[in-house]
């Protein structure tokens, strides 16, 4: 069974430890999401010792663009070179700013805009929480 956000529903996750404790085989599961279940508060199971976690990183350049990867043979052979042709300062900030996720290709400016801002507000949203709380001193 497959459950996208996942941190949507954590009322699924007792009742999926339930089923991994009466039948531990692999698989059963694939849980997908863009937060760490283990830091929401509304989350009370962990799946501690019954998941393993993949992160999904953003798509490289190449395979944005459908080219066959050569970073890690370029990086062994320490063949960077200083200026790439065709990629002006304006071309990378715009790579950039556009990240490797597929929901930005193919927006127009504004709405990768606000894709990035929603994004950035996203992540501080979750820093903070996962912060401790704390008190200024009076003294």
């Amino acid at each position: 069974m497959i459950v996208d956000e996942v941190q949507k529903a954590p009322k699924l996750l007792p009742e999926i430890k339930r089923v991994l404790d009466s039948d531990n085989t692999k698989g059963q599961y694939l849980l997908t999401g863009s937060a760490d279940i283990k830091t929401l508060p509304a989350v009370t199971e962990s799946l501690a010792g019954r998941m393993g976690t993949i992160r999904l990183r953003p798509l490289a350049r190449g395979e944005i663009d459908g080219k066959s990867p050569t970073f890690f043979k370029r990086a062994f052979a320490e063949d960077f070179p200083a200026t790439v042709k065709g990629f002006d300062k304006a071309a990378i900030l715009e790579f950039a700013f556009d990240g490797g996720y597929p929901e930005a290709l193919g927006l127009r400016p504004r709405a990768k805009r606000q894709l990035t801002s929603a994004r950035s507000r996203s992540s501080t949203r979750r820093s903070c929480v996962s912060l401790p709380y704390s008190r200024r001193s009076t003294s």
